[in-house]
């Protein structure tokens, strides 16, 4: 069995660093990531939802106050805040959106 010092090793390991480094030397730009947009949707999504918990402040509402009015619980409504439920329902962000005295629309340009 070869060992660190093996240079038969050595030389692999440095051949197969080198492979690694230059597949990844290419940084991924946005299609990459996410073909069909993903990433420009989920920065929508996280726009619309920081509006939600903008307006939830606004009015003054605790999320135990926005869990009683919209049924949904405290933990999955803190969780679509932080951006930790990253792929809300529309029933959900429809039921945030009515609770804090907005509207939901989706809109195609």
């Amino acid at each position: 069995m070869a060992t660190k010092s093996d240079p038969a090793l050595t030389s692999d390991l440095k051949e197969r660093a080198k492979q690694a480094r230059a597949k990844l030397a290419h940084r991924p730009g946005v299609e990459d990531v996410e073909p069909g947009g993903g990433v420009r949707f989920s920065l929508a999504l996280r726009s619309a939802v920081a509006k939600l918990k903008d307006a939830r402040i606004a009015a003054g509402m605790t999320l135990a106050d926005l869990a009683a009015k919209t049924g949904l619980t405290e933990e999955h409504l803190s969780r679509l805040e932080t951006g930790v439920a990253r792929n809300p329902t529309w029933q959900t962000l429809g039921e945030y959106a009515h609770a804090v005295g907005l509207r939901l629309s989706l809109v195609v340009e």
